[in-house]
């Protein structure tokens, strides 16, 4: 079986290689998802502009990147035969409040239409906040900040996010990859404000005004079994 990963060297890319190179999988990366697309069996989708404040700013680039980038990977699928694995998103929707949560419901209802017209197999993952080793969200965000001895800055504070680790991510990837069609939500099911995130890293922190576009609350209708955020923090900090 040959998989095409795009966005590879991003933070979830990372983490899925290092899961996939123990199934030695005949791994082929796609370098610019705008441009030739090369033959595989399976595309695994990882590839997009995924902050929300960026694509607020820049709504025409990322819906380049975002819709145009996954047409272009579908197109390969229809012609080669192939499968989708596609890392959708909780804000995914026609009425989204930013421009990445419509992208990624843009990008449902291709993977839809494909699969009606052209038969082409599909797993999407509804993801919520991914956090884990090497994640640059909120967590993240925080614990760099700590490192560094400087404030934990609250941009908002009470908006509550549902968090999934991302070892999680990657085995229901794989899973798309080998068995797994649908579409999935991805996400623990409890939620964190983001307040109470910093709470648990540092007291030195400072309010900023909560960014525009986004929602106060995000839960996962179906959860999965996660690596909790209490636990993950606490572990970072003994290490």
């Amino acid at each position: 079986m040959k998989i095409a990963i795009s966005g590879y060297k991003g933070f979830i890319g990372q983490h899925l290689l290092k899961s996939l190179n123990k199934h030695n999988p005949d791994i082929i990366y796609i370098e610019d998802i705008l441009k030739e697309i090369p033959v595989a069996d399976v595309y695994v989708h990882l590839g997009a502009d995924p902050s929300v404040p960026y694509s607020i700013k820049h709504p025409y680039s990322t819906f380049k990147t975002n819709v145009l980038g996954t047409l272009n990977i579908l197109e390969a699928c229809r012609i080669n035969k192939a499968k989708i694995v596609f890392p959708s998103s909780s804000q995914a929707s026609p009425e989204a409040l930013n421009p990445y949560g419509l992208h990624k419901h843009h990008c449902e209802e291709l993977i839809r239409l494909y699969s009606k017209l052209y038969h082409v197999e599909y797993c999407v993952l509804r993801l919520y906040n991914v956090f884990g080793d090497g994640e640059h969200g909120v967590i993240g965000a925080f614990q760099k900040a700590e490192r560094e001895g400087k404030p934990l800055e609250l941009w908002g504070g009470y908006q509550k996010r549902d968090f999934v680790h991302v070892d999680t991510v990657v085995k229901y990837l794989i899973n798309g990859i080998y068995e797994d069609q649908g579409i999935f939500e991805i996400g623990s099911g409890v939620t964190w404000s983001v307040k109470e995130i910093a709470d648990m890293i540092s007291d030195n922190q400072v309010p900023m005004p909560m960014s525009e576009g986004q929602p106060m609350e995000t839960r996962c209708p179906t959860p999965v079994d996660t690596i909790g955020v209490k636990e993950y923090i606490e572990s970072c900090k003994q290490k």
